[in-house]
């Protein structure tokens, strides 16, 4: 995705893209000792490690991790503006009050938290094995807009195609189909079996609804009344 192969320009040079490619052994490796174990002692180390090699580079361009295509122009809540409006609202008393709500305040994030999921090794572990009793159970989408660099649509689309479950030849063996508006335009593409659903939303970054609000609406009308 940073090197050109998702759609758009490449974020980092071919030297930076060779130093990755380099390090995929190691973090696979390590990736493996984790699913293996499940312990801390393991699971952390792969964080640490894959993150400084894979994130790291990306990061240090000043681009927005969210969307590939611009800067991140607001650091301090998450490269959105938006996102410390929103924080200003909820944490009003009359809003707070209005809503009944039961805690101190809002955060969109909370990195402290974040930081105790990942020295507990929670990052790397395999919850994937966790997916196919809930596609006995459930319909699941998986979505992703495809200028998102941190939850890519490249990776997205690898994990729904490699998942093991008993309709993994039937998901990848089914035809892609055009998301469409009422109005014929397209907005994204999406396969599916079973119960298990991929879909790229075209030109949106991480947060979906922002960048394509009338796709998102339509694609999730869609999931809710079934029409899948």
């Amino acid at each position: 995705m940073a090197c050109g192969e998702g759609g758009y320009p490449a974020v980092l040079d071919a030297g930076e893209c060779q130093a990755m490619d380099n390090a995929l052994p190691r973090c696979q490796s390590l990736i493996q000792n984790c699913y293996d174990s499940e312990s801390v002692w393991s699971c952390v180390p792969a964080s640490i490690y894959c993150n400084n090699a894979f994130i790291g580079p990306y990061q240090k361009t000043g681009q927005n991790v969210y969307d590939i295509r611009g800067k991140c122009e607001d650091s301090s809540n998450l490269c959105y503006s938006a996102l410390g409006w929103i924080s200003e609202y909820l944490n009003k008393k009359e809003v707070m009050e209005a809503l009944g709500v039961e805690v101190s305040g809002y955060e969109s994030c909370n990195f402290d938290i974040n930081r105790n999921f990942l020295f507990q090794g929670d990052w790397m572990k395999p919850y994937h094995r966790l997916v196919p009793s809930i596609l006995e159970e459930i319909p699941v989408l998986i979505y992703a807009g495809d200028a998102d660099f941190i939850c890519n649509w490249l990776g997205n689309q690898a994990w729904t195609n490699a998942l093991e479950w008993p309709g993994q030849k039937a998901f990848n063996r089914a035809e892609t189909h055009d998301l469409k508006l009422a109005n014929g335009t397209k907005y994204g593409e999406t396969k599916g079996a079973g119960n298990l659903t991929f879909a790229r939303i075209y030109q949106a970054g991480h947060m979906v609804p922002l960048n394509s609000p009338a796709g998102s609406l339509d694609f999730l009308n869609r999931w809710i009344y079934g029409k899948w």
